[in-house]
């Protein structure tokens, strides 16, 4: 057992506020658990630090706790939560306040039943996003519309046919340009949609799409994605820009919803 926390006279074995923090932290929506094990996720990690609470140099408590996350619930909002929920039970239980809560997401955890089929869906929608990055390039380099592209078969992915997200997304882009970009134009300070890299103002116009008009996709998931293409396609300051516009768009949506201005599934 490690040396005892003193708070405000009361001594405290680091283990209880552990426990403190544990249970709290599991009581949270989309928690699956609070690791004290390697677990095997969608990253693989070698080990867990579980649950730390320390006392700062400003005699507040700083946490740190280690999460298995289910699928489907937006990673930051869950983060949010579990904050709100350590500093609340650590209040109530000690009297004392935390200063600090760090949330580190080790793994993700898809339903028992489906997981395959999870997995499977995630990584054809990442295909899916790539080949939409693809056309909507190739829509501004040779002036052809998307529904032009997909109908003549023209679209360069190396031997590949779009899949259906693809075709989504790529249409659905189109269809609600103007409300699209006019989100991008207003976020992106000093920077018109003129002036951006095509592969910058096209990567976002994928997850501005995903944002606005798919709610089945998490905001945070349409961000990262978008990042990761920056990463892969984008200079080298891409995928940090492409994260602030997005991050400053989804904040404004998630006051309201959007509909689009015309159904393009098929």
């Amino acid at each position: 057992m490690g040396e005892e926390i003193v708070l405000e006279g009361l001594g405290v074995a680091p283990s209880v506020l552990e426990t403190i923090a544990t249970l709290a932290a599991e009581g949270v929506e989309g928690v699956e658990a609070v690791l004290t094990r390697p677990v095997a996720g969608l990253v693989a990690k070698t080990a867990s630090r579980g649950v730390s609470v320390e006392i700062g140099d400003d005699g507040a408590l700083a946490v740190q706790v280690h999460l298995e996350v289910r699928y489907g619930r937006p990673l930051r909002q869950v983060a949010e939560d579990v904050k709100a929920a350590i500093a609340d039970a650590m209040r109530a239980q000690t009297g004392h306040e935390v200063g600090s809560v760090d949330v580190y997401i080790d793994g993700i955890v898809f339903p028992e039943q489906d997981s395959d089929r999870a997995v499977m869906a995630v990584l054809e929608r990442t295909r899916a996003r790539r080949q939409a990055l693809q056309i909507l390039y190739q829509r501004e380099i040779t002036g052809e519309s998307c529904a032009q592209i997909l109908a003549q078969g023209t679209y360069a992915l190396e031997g590949e046919d779009p899949a259906e997200y693809c075709k989504q997304i790529v249409l659905g882009v189109e269809a609600n340009q103007p409300q699209i970009d006019e989100e991008i134009e207003r976020t992106s300070e000093h920077w018109s949609l003129t002036r951006m890299p095509i592969v910058d103002r096209n990567i976002l116009r994928i997850a501005v799409y995903e944002i606005l008009f798919e709610g089945q996709v998490p905001n945070s998931v349409a961000i990262n994605e978008a990042v990761e293409l920056g990463k892969v396609f984008g200079g080298d300051d891409s995928s940090k820009f492409i994260n602030g516009v997005l991050g400053r768009i989804a904040e404004r949506q998630e006051a309201s919803t959007v509909q689009p201005t015309e159904d393009v599934r098929e």
